[in-house]
């Protein structure tokens, strides 16, 4: 059994594995909006604001996604230790760490209350914290090969 955990567990899978977790947050985007109002929300701001919280939510996303896809399609070049590999995972684990900080320290006083609002927001954090957790460690392993 431990043959085939050590023949899985390699940095390579590491990345794949984070990458697919960009992908975990994609049905967040399609209950968000009704979740939490967005629509009677939304109204209360300008046309300019409006327009302003669409682009930056969409962009958001698209951004979430695109380095899901990109970390999937690179995951042998991220994984072999080069510079633009460590960089990105170090960057990665900040960028999903600061999430996920937010979520603790930020949101947790005000997110949704009941039990769906229990599970969103600590699904949520466990998730952005093992997603930080595991670019930093594929980060570091790159280190530690150099």
């Amino acid at each position: 059994m431990e043959a085939l955990a050590a023949h899985w567990l390699t940095t390579k899978n590491l990345v794949l594995l984070a990458g697919a977790l960009h992908f975990c947050q994609l049905p967040a985007a399609f209950v968000a909006p009704n979740a939490l109002n967005w629509k009677e929300e939304l109204k209360r701001l300008s046309p300019l604001n409006r327009r302003i919280y669409i682009v930056i939510a969409l962009a958001i996303t698209f951004v979430g996604l695109g380095l899901g896809a990109v970390v999937l399609i690179g995951a042998g070049d991220i994984a072999s230790g080069s510079r633009l590999g460590i960089a990105l995972c170090i960057f990665l684990a900040i960028f999903w760490g600061y999430r996920a900080a937010v979520q603790v320290f930020i949101y947790s006083k005000i997110w949704i209350s009941g039990g769906f609002g229990w599970l969103t927001h600590h699904g949520l954090t466990a998730l952005l914290s093992f997603m930080s957790g595991l670019y930093f460690l594929v980060g570091l392993l790159g280190l530690m090969s150099r």
